[in-house]
């Protein structure tokens, strides 16, 4: 389940790919090869909303809740520093929920929330899905920038909890993100932000959005 968190940085370093490359004048397109008669038009793909194959954790819940309610736009936009779009709710494999705020060139939140059968089971798995977490983003950052994200356990949140960052320049372009992981119970949250040309939310930031979460669930 955390690895939904490279898809959006994925899309967010696509961004950023194109914006180093971009501007100084007009440009011309690529000559179309000889065995195609028309040229498809080029297209920038933004950070909006991420493909839906973001991984469960096994045996997991199907939820009810509404994940853009329990992560709202008001404080996506804060975190964002930038007024976040509407929220685009969608449902994960295993039953989680995910909602994504996709700001353009400012960058994206998202909460992915799932549940597991028991806290128990949920506990068990918590270190394998941040490992594998932290190797797909790793895979994701690395395809435009040599960057390993930084994680740290974050004590006295939830039963569980951890911090990851990470930053990056590509071209006049810097990428910054941060991200917050609880489990509580059986149900895992994690809500991350990343920022092209601002600051990522700060680990106070994002602990008392946590702590607002978890009020909610």
């Amino acid at each position: 389940m955390w690895r939904t968190s490279a898809v959006v940085v994925a899309a967010v370093l696509a961004l950023a790919a194109c914006s180093s490359s971009g501007g100084g004048g007009p440009t011309t397109p690529p000559a179309a090869p000889a065995t195609q008669t028309t040229a498809p038009p080029t297209t920038t793909p933004a950070p909006t909303t991420p493909a839906a194959t973001p991984e469960a954790t096994a045996q997991g819940v199907a939820l009810t809740l509404d994940p853009c309610a329990v992560f709202p736009q008001a404080e996506a936009s804060t975190l964002l520093g930038t007024t976040a779009p509407a929220g685009q709710p969608q449902t994960l494999d295993g039953g989680g929920k995910m909602c994504v705020y996709a700001a353009g060139a400012e960058g994206v939140a998202q909460i992915v929330v799932a549940q597991a059968t028991s806290a128990a089971d949920a506990g068990a798995v918590w270190d394998q899905e941040r490992a594998r977490a932290n190797q797909a983003l790793q895979q994701a950052l690395q395809s435009q920038a040599q960057l390993t994200p930084t994680l740290a356990d974050l004590p006295g949140l939830g039963d569980k909890a951890s911090t990851a960052s990470y930053a990056a320049t590509i071209g006049p372009v810097t990428l910054a993100g941060s991200a917050i992981y609880v489990l509580k119970g059986a149900t895992f949250f994690g809500v991350s932000v990343l920022r092209l040309n601002g600051a990522a939310p700060t680990v106070d930031a994002l602990k008392a959005e946590a702590q607002t979460i978890l009020g909610r669930i």
